[in-house]
């Protein structure tokens, strides 16, 4: 599995544990419909697997991942988003 899109998920989870907009939004292109900054931040806590990896092309990925969310006072819990990605200037960026 590419180092550089398991460290782009890292730094999300990173960034929710730290509280930190500015850092959750440095791994996406812009605010995504339907995940948005704020639902992340509300959480303490974002734990990333990258399940697998599908290469579209040189300039877009398409990314499977499992994540447990840990709510304020509440049992974690766990999804299965499917993530694309596309190679920007400053590296892999999730765009949807």
């Amino acid at each position: 599995m590419e180092d550089d899109i398991k460290n782009l998920f890292a730094t999300r989870d990173k960034a929710v544990a730290k509280q930190d907009r500015k850092l959750f939004l440095s791994a996406q292109v812009d605010e995504i419909i339907g995940g948005s900054s704020d639902n992340y931040l509300a959480i303490d806590n974002l734990k990333s697997e990258v399940l697998h990896v599908y290469s579209e092309s040189d300039i877009e990925k398409i990314v499977f991942v499992k994540e447990t969310y840990s709510p304020k006072g509440k049992n974690p819990y766990s999804s299965f988003p499917v993530y694309f990605l596309v190679n920007t200037t400053k590296g892999w960026k999730i765009y949807k």
